[in-house]
């Protein structure tokens, strides 16, 4: 309904979002890294049973995928 009130395609439309949107989880990503280096106790915990060693082989694993 936008899209034809525009005059504009529906793609035109949701091509336009796409940067808004990439942009804002960039802006959430970058929060959530930011908090949690700087006041880790706001974040909530792993349970222990989940955490696990890091290391080169963690890191490694993260990095590749």
């Amino acid at each position: 309904m936008l899209a034809d009130q525009l005059g504009q395609s529906v793609g035109d439309i949701y091509l336009g979002a796409i940067g808004r949107s990439l942009l804002s989880v960039g802006i959430f990503i970058i929060y959530i890294v930011g908090l949690s280096t700087l006041r880790p106790q706001a974040m909530p915990p792993l349970p222990p049973e989940a955490r696990g060693e890091i290391g080169r082989k963690l890191i490694a694993q993260v990095l590749c995928k």
